[in-house]
């Protein structure tokens, strides 16, 4: 049984990988430390080891 998986892996991974890059993320909160933050010079920066909460349906096709 443990050969089933892999083949059915296979043959889904490069169709949903194709359909994923496609997607616009929309609608997903977060919080986390921004160790580049520093106002007034840098107001923005990436948030590093954060935590992401997705609301339903954050993937738009």
């Amino acid at each position: 049984m443990a050969t089933v998986p892999t083949p059915l892996a296979a043959m889904i991974a490069p169709p949903f990988l194709a359909w994923l890059g496609a997607q616009m993320v929309t609608g997903v909160l977060g919080h986390g430390p921004v160790p580049s933050f520093a106002p007034p010079h840098s107001p923005v920066g990436p948030v590093m080891g954060g935590e992401a909460m997705p609301n339903p349906g954050c993937l738009a096709t």
